[in-house]
């Protein structure tokens, strides 16, 4: 994705609908394309230090955080100084997994800024699991779907970009995801383009916790569905956890979340081999799973699917 230096806040003109040429006609180009290569001319970036960039952002506001590799840590930084400087309170952080310390997440920033984890990662865990933090379960792929319907309306959007080329384009980079749509419908964008200097620009004036559901099902159906017949539906996976639990079980622990289902994966695969699952029956996918188990649980495992299925598992 390329965003035009400038004129970067062309990036607004997503989600917003052009005057129709004529009272006759209902539908425009801004209408059915939500790319934000549209220049605003109108509109110029304001050029800040970090710390004065986030100051836009209020008591009560929702803020999106660029996820994954392309996390802004000094703007977070900047936003969590800001927050204890300005009284900050009900602030709502959202965001999928975000790198490095997370520092609002901290027991010292509760009732200032709460984490509302779309793919939960290991710096919201624990605030989720205490009280201090949210998650929603949701597919990564309609996570564009809660900003460009308004479900979740954005006030800024912290995001990461390349330098300009030579041309004037700036890239997401590694992290296009759902940071598209943040971008397209948040009131205000804060980007750093070097270490001591970042731009924002107005868009509108005016159950179990160490469970994630993000993209996993989006490839795998997508790969089943695929009409050249050669997309393949597969989990690969360690046979066992780093403490030497079966990640092959017989039943799921109460409150555990389901993200892919049965129904949807044609292969397992371990260090032990490859389980094919698609066209099964439960006895013979028992047999395929056990096998690719560990061999030090593979007993336990068949006395289990043994009792449940009351028949032996086979081929």
């Amino acid at each position: 994705m390329a965003l035009r230096k400038a004129c970067v806040d062309c990036i607004l003109r997503c989600g917003h609908k052009a005057p129709l040429a004529s009272t006759q006609s209902q539908r425009t180009f801004y209408l059915y394309s939500p790319e934000p290569f549209h220049p605003l001319v109108d509109r110029v970036p304001e050029w800040k230090t970090a710390e004065e960039a986030v100051q836009v952002i209020q008591s009560g506001q929702r803020i999106f955080v660029h996820g994954a590799a392309a996390t802004p840590v000094r703007l977070l930084e900047a936003m969590t100084s800001h927050g204890k400087k300005a009284g900050l309170k009900n602030v709502e952080i959202i965001h999928i997994h975000t790198e490095g310390p997370g520092k609002y997440n901290d027991p010292e920033f509760h009732g200032m800024f709460r984490s509302n984890s779309l793919f939960l990662g290991a710096n919201s865990r624990g605030a989720v699991q205490e009280g201090r933090a949210d998650c929603i379960p949701i597919f990564l792929s309609e996570i564009p779907i809660l900003f460009r319907r308004k479900i979740l309306k954005l006030d800024v959007a912290l995001i990461s970009i390349t330098p300009p080329d030579k041309h004037g384009f700036c890239s997401l980079s590694t992290s296009v995801d759902c940071t598209r749509s943040a971008i397209q419908n948040a009131k205000y964008i804060i980007a750093p383009l070097k270490d001591t200097v970042t731009y924002k620009v107005e868009t509108n004036p005016t159950s179990e916790l160490a469970n994630r559901i993000g993209g996993q099902i989006d490839f795998i159906r997508g790969a089943a569905l695929g009409l050249d017949g050669l997309g393949k539906a597969i989990i690969a996976m360690p046979s066992s956890t780093r403490k030497g639990q079966s990640k092959i079980v017989p039943i799921l622990k109460d409150g555990s979340g389901v993200v892919t289902t049965r129904a949807h994966v044609h292969y397992i695969v371990t260090e032990y081999g490859i389980a094919q699952l698609f066209g099964k029956n439960l006895r013979q996918r028992a047999w395929e799973l056990i096998n690719i188990a560990h061999p030090d649980h593979r007993e336990s495992l068949e006395k289990a699917s043994f009792e449940r299925l009351k028949c032996m598992p086979g081929q």
